[in-house]
């Protein structure tokens, strides 16, 4: 009876091996139903849940160094589930609900409220909080947004852009040259530059490229002063362009002026056809000049070549009626020989009170290589007798 105990209880024994290795899937529920043919665990319940093995981070922490590619535990602190990451040697968080998904290397977020970093309740679509930090040993400064590109050739792109794509406005850089003028921060609306500083502070505004520390394509509109520092120029200095196109200041010419009275005479003056000014001014009694070289009584001189704005007057009383007029003679460097006349259209001739004025007030071009005398002239057949007496005066300064 012994030996045939033994012998049922090995064949019982054998027939429970079988038995196991034909049911390995294992079904838990309250109807006897099978597990799926897919599933090695099928728990089914409309009342129960599956609860996971709990513990405290520290006890999730110490199963880092036994722990299999794939083990999961819910962490009572965090609220929430972490699975080891045999790759990383390290534990990651499940996401909670769908709003981190996936798609091959790609992540999305389906959040339709605002998204806080270092705070709770964010009012912007982001927004990154921070109390600030020490410099860490590479030269960060926490807390911070950083982009990082691996490949020193790329560009970083701060791009806003419309829903519709048709519209944006972007900000890029490129601090990852080893060539300095090569280092830009450019600002683009669509696919249009806006504005460039590069690597040797150059600013640029408009398309292109910039050749000096601030380089503009277009007008400039000052509503304010434009101030110039740290050059050579002195209070009362004008610019001037040069051949280079290059802005440098000048001292503004100063020209000159000369005037000439004579009291009433009892008898007559004759002044001859075509006389000069400058020879009538030296015969009056009072003859007054300034400081300037340039005038010499008869003719006058300019110091650069240049625009110059001239204004002549002469006054005569009691002059016999006819025609009288003034106007600007060219000559050679001597004064000997007219070589032109210079056409100016600013001409006045009136009389009042039987005085004749004269004037001329005009915009003329002259030349250092000549001389210029002013030019009195009359139709009388013979000299022009002034009975009463005569005033003149002319001034003369460099435009541009």
């Amino acid at each position: 009876m012994k030996i045939n105990s033994i012998k049922n209880l090995v064949v019982l024994f054998v027939i429970q091996l079988f038995s196991v290795e034909l049911f390995s899937q294992v079904g838990i529920n309250a109807t006897g139903a099978a597990p799926a043919t897919n599933a090695m665990l099928d728990v089914s319940s409309s009342s129960k849940g599956l609860l996971m093995p709990r513990m405290t981070t520290s006890q999730r922490s110490g199963l880092t160094a036994t722990a299999t590619d794939g083990l999961t535990v819910y962490d009572t602190e965090p609220k929430s589930f972490w699975y080891y990451n045999a790759n990383t040697a390290n534990w990651a968080e499940l996401s909670v609900g769908n709003q981190w998904l996936s798609s091959g290397i790609n992540l999305s977020n389906l959040n339709s409220g605002n998204v806080g970093i270092g705070i709770t309740n964010p009012t912007g679509r982001l927004q990154i909080n921070g109390t600030g930090g020490s410099v860490s040993n590479n030269g960060d400064l926490n807390p911070h947004i950083k982009l990082k590109l691996t490949n020193d050739g790329n560009w970083g792109w701060i791009r806003f852009e419309s829903n519709l794509g048709t519209k944006s406005f972007s900000h890029r850089y490129d601090f990852f040259s080893s060539t300095l003028s090569s280092i830009n921060y450019a600002i683009f609306y669509n696919t249009t530059q806006l504005f460039k500083i590069d690597g040797e502070g150059k600013v640029k505004i408009g398309i292109g490229s910039a050749d000096y520390k601030l380089d503009v394509e277009g007008d400039i509109n000052l509503t304010g002063k434009l101030r110039v520092a740290a050059n050579e120029g002195v209070a009362g200095n004008v610019l001037k362009k040069d051949a280079a196109n290059n802005m440098v200041w000048q001292a503004p010419s100063v020209g000159f002026s000369a005037k000439g009275v004579a009291p009433a005479i009892s008898n007559f003056q004759d002044v001859p056809t075509g006389i000069n000014l400058g020879t009538v001014v030296t015969l009056l009694t009072s003859e007054e000049s300034d400081a300037s070289n340039l005038f010499n009584g008869e003719r006058f001189t300019v110091p650069e070549n240049g625009m110059y704005h001239i204004d002549v007057h002469l006054q005569l009383s009691e002059a016999d009626a006819g025609l009288h007029a003034l106007s600007i003679g060219q000559f050679n460097s001597a004064g000997t020989s007219q070589v032109g006349t210079i056409r100016v259209s600013n001409l006045n001739t009136s009389e009042n009170n039987g005085d004749k004025n004269l004037s001329i007030s005009a915009d003329v071009q002259l030349f250092t290589t000549n001389t210029y005398k002013i030019i009195y002239q009359h139709n009388a057949a013979g000299s022009q007798r002034i009975t009463g007496s005569f005033y003149s005066w002319i001034n003369l300064h460099r435009i541009y």
